[in-house]
């Protein structure tokens, strides 16, 4: 909370610059648990974009970047629920194996992004910029821990996984 303003102040860049990108309908609810694997090739599963949204919503056309964002905050969800979860990691182990879990987590999302961006190079739903790319991509990344912190405050789970993302992508 003391870092509200300093939040907020991430933002500032993003509404000052255009993002050209046209939009598209999305899987909308893409994470790790989507993907399974089959022993040859990756699939991703379930395009109903979340039964808890209307057909209208599920319909709208977005950035593409927003299912990227989701799959990287998986990433980082990934590795943080296994050192923050209580059977998995004794609570004295988790001080050393925490910069594995980032270099894992940021090791993952830099192969993803590379990946993507090999795939997507030049496609009208991809910003042509660096600078705009990079802009929408870490906005919806912490878009996507506040939702992730909503969804964990309602359920009544531990928090501080989407709480450790939004610190770490905004500087805090």
């Amino acid at each position: 909370l003391d870092s509200e303003a300093k939040a907020l102040r991430f933002f500032d860049a993003f509404l000052r610059h255009r993002v050209k990108a046209a939009r598209i309908r999305i899987h909308g609810d893409l994470h790790l648990g989507q993907v399974l694997y089959t022993g040859k090739d990756y699939v991703v599963i379930d395009f109903d974009g979340g039964r808890d949204r209307s057909l209208t919503e599920r319909r709208r056309k977005r950035t593409a970047l927003r299912d990227v964002a989701g799959m990287i905050r998986s990433f980082h969800s990934g590795a943080f629920s296994v050192l923050f979860g209580s059977e998995t990691v004794r609570p004295e182990d988790r001080a050393p194996l925490r910069p594995w879990a980032e270099h894992w987590q940021a090791w993952t999302s830099a192969a993803f992004l590379r990946a993507y961006d090999e795939a997507t190079h030049g496609a009208p739903f991809i910003p042509p910029d660096r600078p705009g790319l990079s802009l929408l991509l870490e906005s919806l990344i912490v878009e996507r821990a506040f939702l992730d912190l909503k969804q964990d405050l309602e359920r009544r789970q531990g928090i501080s996984i989407p709480l450790h993302a939004l610190v770490h992508t905004l500087r805090l």
